[in-house]
């Protein structure tokens, strides 16, 4: 092999080592005898033995930023120490590793800062802020973020000391206003005693009187219904003396026909008794009946003028009784329509009283059940006051506690 095939055959070796192809080049195994081929592989040589040094400096730095990227992961913050040899090293590993540095040095000074933030809010000091120093991006939104929450808890501790002080001082207007309304609603209770003792006074006093219109309005209708039956009685009273009359006018008719009898047969007696004397002895036995028969008509003539006598007097009375009949139905029928009129008083007032009762009922329920929610006011009283009580000593504990920190006020 040639000096020419030698050297090519080293130049690839040493670019499949610049490459990584390969972890170093395979030695010659003869040295090129041309000078010039010679100074090349000298040439090579030497960047070989740079590069690898260089290499083996960056792969020992790879390894100490990934121990430190470990260690961050871990949630530890060290630092990476570049030794001396590759302190002054201008490679990306070595320019990463001191950017690593200056991040590990930032987070170490702000989480430093976030324990003393964390210390601080343990003693109720909440006062410390964190600064945003280098950060930028997420880690700047983070700082703001805490700081925003502390910021919201010196704004809780303002409004706790503020609603403190504010729920103290209503929790005194709440008691002072119990109290007076405990008094009232005492008066009340006692005034509701009296008044609901004055309305079972009125109460019993309208009922007697609603027994009383009822007895008097039972009282009215048996005077209607006697009223009422009188006035029948009346009317078939009428009836009876309208038949009176009618029968007194019969008889009265028959009687002026018994008196024409009577009286013809007076004229007739008086005729036979003429013939009968005419006739002289044959006569005689007719004149004797002529006689009695004539005694006969008289008799009935007396008889009948004493009926006529009776019936007319009859007709006066039975006039008489028609009269009076119809003014006693009349007088009825008045008094039917008094007792109709007072009938419909005592309903109306009857009719009042059952609505009194009922309303006084109703009243007196409102009473018993403003009683009942009186009672239980006073009882919701005594519970608000302990509730005012405790909450004025809540509300003073709530501002002791809010002095006991530290707050930006």
């Amino acid at each position: 092999m040639n000096d020419f095939e030698i050297i090519k055959k080293y130049i690839l070796d040493y670019n499949r080592f610049v490459c990584q192809e390969i972890n170093e080049i395979p030695a010659l195994g003869k040295i090129p005898n041309d000078p010039q081929y010679k100074e090349i592989y000298t040439l090579l040589s030497e960047g070989a033995a740079a590069y690898t040094r260089r290499r083996n400096t960056e792969n020992i730095l790879f390894g100490q930023l990934g121990l430190g990227l470990f260690a961050l992961q871990q949630g530890n913050f060290v630092p990476i120490e570049i030794y001396e040899s590759a302190s002054t090293s201008t490679s990306m590993v070595a320019e990463t590793i001191r950017y690593f540095n200056r991040f590990i040095s930032a987070m170490s000074k702000t989480t430093e800062e976030i324990e003393q933030l964390s210390q601080a809010v343990k003693e109720g000091d909440f006062t410390v802020v964190i600064q945003n120093g280098m950060w930028q991006g997420n880690i700047k939104q983070m700082i703001s973020e805490i700081n925003g929450l502390s910021e919201e808890v010196n704004a809780m501790l303002r409004e706790s000391f503020k609603n403190g002080s504010d729920l103290a001082e209503s929790a005194n207007t709440l008691k002072n206003s119990t109290d007076l309304i405990s008094s009232v609603t005492t008066e009340q209770v006692a005034s509701l005693e009296e008044s609901a003792a004055s309305l079972e006074s009125i109460t019993a006093k309208v009922r007697t009187n609603t027994e009383y219109m009822n007895n008097m309005g039972t009282l009215a209708s048996e005077a209607k219904a006697s009223s009422e039956q009188t006035k029948s009685l009346a009317n078939d009273t009428i009836l009876a003396v309208t038949d009176i009359h009618n029968t007194t006018q019969e008889i009265s008719n028959t009687v002026k026909i018994i008196e024409n009898i009577a009286s013809q047969t007076n004229i007739l007696s008086l005729n036979a008794a003429i013939e009968a004397t005419r006739a002289g002895a044959a006569g005689r036995g007719f004149a004797v009946v002529a006689t009695e028969v004539r005694k006969l008509a008289t008799r009935s003539a007396e008889a009948a003028k004493l009926i006529k006598e009776f019936a007319e007097s009859a007709n006066r009375k039975s006039n008489d009784g028609l009269k009076i009949s119809k003014q006693m139905i009349e007088g009825l029928d008045i008094v039917n329509m008094k007792i109709n009129e007072t009938a419909n008083i005592i309903n109306s007032v009857l009719t009042a009283s059952h609505e009194q009762m009922h309303e006084i009922s109703e009243i007196s329920f409102a009473i018993s059940e403003l009683d009942k929610t009186t009672q239980e006011n006073s009882i919701s009283i005594e519970q608000t006051n302990y509730v005012a009580d405790n909450v004025a000593l809540l509300a003073n504990q709530l501002v002791e506690d809010a002095n006991s920190k530290k707050f930006i006020r």
